[in-house]
């Protein structure tokens, strides 16, 4: 998992990031990246992981090219979860039975165009993330331990997109392991902390959930105000926010079945530093930015197609 990838499903073919992350560097940093990933020697025995990871991602970071604004949304996974938001809140408004035209709902669901939120993210974190911490992401997760997460990210969405109901009974089945372990839940609990999903996740379903009240209210006729808006989106997602957090919680855990403890505990060791955490403090507020522009924009289109 990386830095706001909580699992869901992308509703599109998952790329390798590893691949994805070095295209992403550009010229520089397609040769530099492999030879990084090279310079790392094989894993420690995990008890030392814990102690040696930050050093060698400082260590090797030096070596490696500071990554644009786009590389770092592929790295972060920021690109897969707001790909998807433009089909959410077109089907959220075709459920609702908004009264709209093929190309007007078209139209409408494009203020939550996927490449245009991943650009103005990438043109933000490009603008407010220092060298030195774009360095140390793409450093981590050139690393041996980065490239294993990396790998059980890709292969976990890959699943999700399978329309296989036995993945599903696989992530519920992970709370009678979380209750059995819980060390292992208190490490899943800190890297969702520090990845602050929660924060993520809401700004996602507030735009689906607007969207469904916004083509309810169209399709009735009725006139409904930002306030009233933003009373009612809160409501309905408190009313279902525990399972969601609960299914995101058994996701991750399922996600990370195959990484050991100690490899966990060496992820929390990057992902908690200085580095990381302005990292995800900066790609919040990115998309939190983006994400609100968005929004105003989706209800001045939504508004000119009930005036027509």
């Amino acid at each position: 998992m990386t830095f706001l990838r909580m699992g869901r499903r992308s509703g599109r073919a998952p790329r390798r990031r590893g691949v994805a992350m070095i295209a992403a560097l550009g010229a520089a940093g397609a040769l530099a990246v492999p030879a990084l990933a090279q310079s790392f020697s094989e894993p420690a025995p995990l008890l030392e992981l814990r102690d040696g990871i930050q050093r060698d991602v400082e260590a090797a970071a030096e070596e490696l090219p500071a990554p644009s604004g786009a590389a770092l949304v592929d790295i972060a996974g920021i690109d897969d979860r707001l790909a998807p938001l433009e089909n959410g809140v077109r089907q959220q408004l075709i459920d609702s039975r908004a009264a709209l035209s093929v190309e007007r709902l078209d139209h409408v669901a494009a203020a939550y165009d996927g490449a245009a939120l991943n650009a103005g993210v990438a043109q933000r974190l490009e603008a407010t993330v220092p060298e030195g911490t774009r360095r140390a992401v793409a450093a981590f997760y050139a690393s041996p331990l980065g490239r294993k997460l990396m790998g059980l990210e890709s292969e976990a969405v890959a699943a999700l997109q399978e329309p296989n109901t036995r993945y599903t009974a696989e992530i519920l089945a992970m709370s009678a392991d979380l209750d059995a372990r819980p060390e292992r839940e208190a490490l899943l609990t800190r890297i969702a902390k520090a990845m602050d999903a929660r924060t993520v996740n809401r700004l996602m379903m507030q735009a689906t959930t607007s969207a469904m009240l916004r083509g309810i209210a169209l399709a009735q006729g009725d006139a409904v105000s930002d306030d009233q808006l933003d009373v009612e989106v809160d409501r309905e997602l408190d009313q279902v926010w525990d399972l969601v957090e609960e299914f995101d919680r058994l996701t991750q855990a399922w996600m990370y079945r195959e990484a050991e403890d100690a490899e966990l505990d060496a992820f929390l060791t990057f992902l908690e530093g200085e580095e990381a955490q302005a990292f995800v403090s900066a790609a919040n507020a990115a998309i939190s930015e983006r994400l609100s522009a968005a929004s105003l924009e989706f209800g001045d289109r939504i508004a000119a197609a009930k005036a027509e």
